[in-house]
């Protein structure tokens, strides 16, 4: 399990925690497993950056794909962009303070493997709404727990995508999230941790590999 790693912290941003390792992990072994080629210039896009962690993770271990991010709040982008400065400072990587994948043309990107670690919490529809504390908004997912999920999966389908990586609890109503015509979404791992499993899903376009 990744822990040997750390970042600069914000109260007002969500900090690495169980499922952030877990997330890392997956990803990390997926992308050997993927043989990603050191000539081949793929590229990663994380949703949700926080404080970077997996980005400069995945970074420092692949340092031949290129990595995109998004994140709707700017504290967690000021932040993330101090910790990419100290740790990644040469490698090529692009942020933009959006919700989800607003600032992208989905006409031109085209990522080999997208991820996020979603607010995943099962709250209030007081909690989830968008007058929330930013750190209350960082794990609050609505009474369902997969809301952020589902406008997640929305909006990944207006994307030429391979791979994309999500989180989810066994707690929550993951029922809502495979229900989807035009992608294949599996598990692909679990972790157990006080009262739940944190589970990993691997998502494609139904119809490819």
């Amino acid at each position: 399990m990744v822990r040997d790693f750390s970042v600069r912290s914000n109260p007002d941003v969500y900090p690495p925690s169980e499922d952030t390792w877990f997330l890392t992990d997956v990803l990390s072994d997926f992308l050997s497993e993927y043989k990603v080629k050191k000539d081949h210039q793929g590229v990663i896009c994380e949703v949700g950056v926080g404080t970077a962690y997996i980005l400069i993770y995945l970074s420092l271990k692949y340092p031949h794909l290129r990595f995109f991010g998004t994140e709707i709040s700017p504290m967690a982008v000021s932040l993330s962009k101090e910790n990419i400065q100290e740790w990644i400072p040469n490698n090529e990587y692009y942020l933009c303070c959006t919700r989800f994948f607003d600032c992208i043309n989905p006409k031109k990107f085209y990522p080999d493997v997208v991820y996020f670690n979603p607010p995943y919490v099962r709250t209030s529809h007081d909690e989830y709404n968008q007058y929330s504390p930013p750190i209350t908004r960082s794990w609050a997912g609505g009474p369902s727990g997969v809301l952020p999920i589902t406008l997640f999966l929305d909006e990944l389908q207006k994307f030429r995508f391979r791979h994309a990586f999500f989180l989810s609890s066994s707690l929550n109503d993951n029922i809502e999230i495979m229900k989807r015509s035009d992608l294949f979404i599996k598990e692909a791992a679990r972790q157990k941790i006080e009262g739940e499993h944190l589970i990993c899903y691997h998502v494609i376009v139904n119809g490819e590999s």
